[in-house]
Parts: structure tokens; C-alpha cells; sequence
């Protein structure tokens, strides 16, 4: 009974969200946003996945999320971290048979967002070098509430899912411990998966200061800490309040809204929800005092985007900020 709602097509932002349930007996209620942003760096999908348990469930054979399922690719390490950075990297036999399992409930440690990255994974059968890369997954929420307990720690395996040379996927499951789910038990997810070039070779696009750290880091999990840390919004809002911070999202609650934000890389969406009208709204860069009106047309209005919200009556405005060196 899977529902799907396409709520914006882009190109600053897209959403979509899905409304279903698992198991013949629908022993799982689910709904999930998927989006994806104009950038000119690497791919994101943000997904946040969220399951609420109707009856009681086994989680013998159960992955609250896989990344993989992905032929003729090998993944040669597996580096994960949490905020603070790396916590550690394997190399990966190639000499693994296929569905064994290489790394299993590995639990990860201190503060999120967590990552998880296949660095300098790449394609096995093509025949000239070309620009490759490889699959990250953070973890910017994991919350299992299981009977009247609270989890935050997300728990993984790295099952091997083709052999010669070896090829892993990556799941995240239930906390280590919990053999059963039960009525009324849920798992909050809030998911980034990323594709990163392996080198600065493999970058075809223009932001410099991303090519610059792809050279001084060629196939490193730095990559991806870089996203998952830096990204990692510290936000202060007057005029408005902050709805979700990463892709950032603000109800307008005043005819003037200011944001100041720390971090960020690449082009970060932010939105702007619960204006009365579409038109007559401006954004404008503040600095040292001055404003300057926030523009990267290149045909005229082709760099924002417009969302109606029929149940609101509402509209929404949406950009792309290039936060890259901006402090």
C-alpha cells in the first residue's frame, strides 16, 4: 500500500515522501522524504526513513537500511567515524566469499553524525580509466526507542555481497541485544548517502576549494568526514525559527528573517517556508555590514525555487548557498 507524493521537482531542492508498510500482516507502519540539491561538487540524497512497529518482530533477518546490492564494483576499505573523526579503517581481503561476513555488529561510538565510507572503491570491468567514485552513508540520526528505551549509537554489519575481487554492502541494524521488536516500538532514520570522486583527476566540476582538498586527499576517508562534519549546521535564526538544519529549513514568521550560520560545504539548500506570496522576496548576503543581493542567475530567474503548499496556503522559497571558505 506504498503512497508516493512528488511535494517539489527542483532544481534548488526536490522532496518527495513515501507512506506504506511492511509485511504481509503490515507488522510495520513506514514513511520516508527523499531529496536531492542542485550542486556542483558530488551527488547528496538526503533520506529520513521512519518505521513504527505494529506488532511484535523478530530482528533475526532484519536491516533497518542497506547500502549495496551493487555489481561489478569492489570495495578494497571501509573506513567509519563519528564527529570527532575517524574511528577506524580496514583494508578488505580479496580473497572473501560471498556472504560471509566481513565486519558484524560494529556499534559506533561517541557523538554523531556518524559516517561510514567505501574509500577508493571502484568499477571492475571497465575497459580505460575514467572518472570513478565511490559510496559514503552518514548518519545524522539514529534513534531506536524499544521498549521505553532510547538508542542513538548506530549499530552495523559489512556482509560480503560479491567475491573476486571482493565487494561489501553495508547495513545498519537494530541496537546489539534487541532480539524482538514490540507493539509500538519505533526507529527514527536521518541518512545522507554521497558519491565522492576517489581523486581531483575524477572532478570535472568548478569549485576549487573542493578540487584543492580532493588533491591533498586523494582516496581518503577525509572526504567524507569533511561532509558530515562541516555540515553539521550551527544555526541562529531572528525573524523565524529553524525547522530542520541540514538541508536548512526556516518558517518565516516575520517580513524580515535573518540567518547566521557556521560551517558548511559545498552549495547548501536553504528554504524559506510560510510566505503569503511567491514574489516581492529577496535574499541578500551580509558582509562587513553590507548587503548584497544573493544572485547566481545565468538566464535571468534560474536559480531559486517557488513550492505551493496546498494545505498551508502557502508558499516556499528555496536557494543554494556556496558556503565553501565562508567561516
Amino acid at each position: 500500500d506504498l503512497k508516493t507524493a512528488y511535494l517539489a521537482h527542483g532544481p534548488c531542492l526536490t522532496q518527495v515522501k513515501y507512506r506504506g508498510c511492511y509485511g504481509a500482516d503490515r507488522e510495520v507502519d513506514f514513511s520516508a522524504q527523499v531529496q536531492t540539491l542542485r550542486t556542483d561538487d558530488y551527488c547528496r540524497t538526503f533520506q529520513k526513513l521512519s518505521y513504527t512497529f505494529t506488532r511484535d518482530v523478530s530482528t533475526k533477518k532484519i536491516w533497518l537500511y542497506k547500502l549495496g546490492r551493487t555489481s561489478r564494483y569492489k570495495t578494497p576499505r571501509i573506513a567509519y567515524g563519528n564527529l570527532d573523526g575517524l574511528i577506524e579503517e580496514r583494508d578488505v581481503p580479496e580473497t572473501l566469499d560471498e556472504d560471509q561476513l566481513f565486519l558484524n555488529q560494529v556499534e559506533l561510538t561517541g557523538s554523531g553524525p556518524f559516517w561510514l565510507a567505501f574509500t577508493g572503491a571502484t568499477e571492475t570491468t571497465q575497459r580505460q580509466a575514467k572518472p570513478n567514485g565511490y559510496r559514503a552513508l552518514i548518519v545524522r540520526q539514529y534513534e531506536a526507542v524499544i521498549g521505553g528505551k532510547t538508542y542513538t549509537n548506530p549499530t552495523f554489519r559489512a556482509p560480503v555481497h560479491r567475491a573476486y575481487p571482493t565487494n561489501l554492502d553495508i547495513e545498519l541494524l537494530p541496537p546489539a541485544g534487541i532480539r524482538e521488536f514490540s507493539r509500538g516500538d519505533r526507529v527514527e532514520l536521518d541518512l545522507e548517502l554521497i558519491t565522492l570522486p576517489r581523486v581531483a583527476e575524477d572532478y570535472y566540476g568548478p569549485n576549487e576549494s573542493f578540487r584543492k582538498h580532493l588533491a591533498e586527499n586523494p582516496n581518503s576517508w577525509k572526504t567524507t568526514y569533511r561532509e558530515a562534519k562541516n555540515n553539521d549546521l550551527d544555526l541562529a535564526v531572528s525573524g523565524g525559527r529553524v525547522l530542520q538544519e541540514y538541508p536548512i529549513v526556516i518558517q518565516v514568521e516575520e517580513p524580515e528573517v535573518a540567518v547566521t550560520l557556521r560551517g558548511g560545504v559545498g552549495a547548501v539548500p536553504i528554504s524559506f517556508e510560510g510566505l503569503e506570496s511567491s514574489k516581492e522576496h529577496r535574499l541578500y548576503q551580509v558582509t562587513d555590514g553590507k548587503r548584497t543581493r544573493f544572485d547566481q542567475s545565468v538566464h535571468g530567474n534560474d536559480f531559486w525555487q517557488t513550492d505551493y503548499d496546498t494545505a498551508t496556503a502557502s508558499y516556499a522559497m528555496t536557494f543554494n548557498l556556496p558556503l565553501d571558505g565562508l567561516g
